[in-house]
């Protein structure tokens, strides 16, 4: 994603956040898994990502509060053992389906009951 402020995926991704807002409805955004392994492995796409989430982190801090909360990253940086095929589609999703529900639960206050 380029994080240029003028970005169809900037404005995008904000007119989402605006438009949740103002929606009153809870609202959980977060970055996706992905292969950190890989990334690393290639010093242009690990520096690319490396801008990319401290951008969504900024982002999250300006734009996180009432009904949204914004989850700045990557859910491979603290959940052990996510394989995946390739850079970005996990083979074993149990883990990151159990973190997701457990987020959305947390965040929409949702009884575990």
């Amino acid at each position: 994603m380029d994080v240029n402020p003028k970005s169809w995926g900037v404005n995008i991704l904000s007119d989402l956040v605006a438009d949740l807002r103002r929606s009153g409805t809870p609202a959980l955004i977060y970055m996706i898994p992905v292969n950190i392994r890989a990334i690393e492995g290639d010093s242009i796409a690990s520096a690319n990502f490396v801008k990319l989430e401290k951008w969504f982190s900024e982002f999250a801090e300006l734009n996180s509060n009432g009904n949204i909360t914004i989850i700045s990253k990557t859910p491979s940086r603290f959940i052990d053992d996510i394989d995946f095929y390739d850079t970005s589609h996990v083979t074993n999703p149990g883990k990151f389906v159990e973190y997701l529900a457990t987020e959305i639960k947390a965040h929409a206050k949702i009884s575990t009951d």
